[in-house]
């Protein structure tokens, strides 16, 4: 559930609260590395 929106410059950072978690399937961690994607903030 969204609770709060941070805009700073050209980025917006919304803030959420968990209200419910389960774990459906299992499977690798997804991280910036295993995208191939090159994020230069």
């Amino acid at each position: 559930q969204v609770v709060g929106i941070v805009e700073h410059g050209d980025h917006t950072v919304f803030v959420g609260e968990v209200i419910a978690a389960g774990i459906h399937q299992e499977a690798e961690i997804l991280n910036l590395a295993s995208t191939g994607w090159n994020y230069g903030g």
